[in-house]
């Protein structure tokens, strides 16, 4: 699979892309959706994505939520209501993509409808999001696929058909950079739901990246993932976990996700290369750690040396010890004083 450019960012499995999901978690507060954009870079994300919606395009007025959503209705189950406590006008979601441009952070957001797509491909944004629970949404994916851009496409609830369905869409009309998100739309999933070896499977039948979406709680998670080298995470992240909202208590604070992006790197540089070789450090060391043969005794000049007359110790200086059994029954061409080292030149070999 060939590298996907984001701004300055290649997504490949040489450095994982780190996502900090703002999502909803500003609560419909502009000035909080400012401080996750900072936080989230100081806190080592990559990129910060939010969702742009308008609640109208988006769900009918009878629909309830699941989640605990009383605090921003104030008292109601409506998602009509929700979504309209969390929208953001067009001019709070410029200033939102201008304010991380200052901050060096890719800004990106979910899409949820025609409108807003176009509001933020026309104001530069040079990623998009097509959600788990618009991957049957073909409308959605051929206009954003028009726009030439990488599109995160994220596969909660989907079957192995759906996804494929999906790609097919979006390379049809005309998105040829997509990163696929393995996902388990449960908040937070059981870990025997989680299921990461579909991410290699997926990869394998799809030849594209495939990252994770992230609902779990804790970092263990993303630690695996840094271990099979997946390209891309996503993470909940928050200013505060115990804030009274649907997604907070899942999320990260930015002290967590610091812990969570230095773990990541940290693992990065463990993993190196295929290849098995010492390191520079150890080349320096090598002499002193292994073993060399010693006389165990002084040993005059034509005797004929047995295992006992010599000693296997540090440092590795002379023959070493794969020589040991060679050397039992060959005759010494010289005198060898006790713990001195026996070189092959000191031996006869025929």
């Amino acid at each position: 699979m060939r590298d996907i450019k984001i701004a300055h960012h290649t997504v490949n499995e040489k450095r994982m892309f780190i996502i900090a999901e703002a999502g909803v978690n500003h609560d419909g507060n502009f000035d909080q959706a400012l401080q996750l954009i900072s936080l989230a870079k100081r806190a080592g994300a990559d990129a910060i994505k939010f969702q742009a919606f308008t609640a109208e395009a988006l769900c009918d007025r009878m629909l309830e939520e699941e989640k605990d959503v009383e605090n921003l209705t104030g008292g109601s189950k409506s998602s009509y209501a929700m979504y309209k406590t969390l929208e953001f006008t067009d001019e709070q979601l410029r200033e939102l993509k201008a304010y991380a441009d200052r901050e060096d952070i890719v800004f990106f957001a979910s899409v949820f409808d025609l409108e807003r797509a176009y509001l933020l491909h026309e104001m530069g944004m040079e990623l998009f999001k097509i959600s788990s629970g618009d991957i049957t949404h073909f409308p959605l994916q051929r206009y954003v696929a028009s726009f030439g851009k990488p599109v995160i496409l994220s596969t909660g609830m989907a079957t192995m058909v759906e996804v494929k369905n999906a790609v097919a869409v979006l390379e049809e009309a005309g998105c040829h950079d997509i990163i696929i998100l393995h996902c388990t739309s449960d908040y937070p999933p059981r870990s025997d739901e989680i299921n990461l070896n579909s991410i290699k499977s997926m990869s394998d039948l799809l030849d594209l990246p495939v990252g994770y979406s992230d609902h779990t709680q804790g970092i263990e998670v993303p630690f695996a993932l840094a271990g099979m080298k997946v390209p891309v995470i996503e993470k909940h992240f928050t200013v505060d976990a115990t804030l009274p909202g649907p997604d907070h208590k899942l999320s990260l604070d930015p002290y967590e996700f610091y812990a969570m992006v230095s773990g990541i790197r940290k693992i990065e540089a463990a993993m190196g290369s295929y290849e098995k070789q010492p390191t520079r450090r150890e080349r320096t060391i090598v002499k002193t750690t292994r073993r060399g043969i010693k006389a165990g005794r002084d040993i005059q000049a034509g005797e004929t040396l047995h295992c006992d007359d010599m000693r296997i110790i540090k440092p590795m200086t002379g023959l070493g010890p794969e020589f040991y059994e060679l050397l039992d029954g060959k005759k010494v061409k010289r005198s060898i004083k006790v713990n001195e080292p026996i070189e092959k030149m000191d031996v006869e070999w025929n």
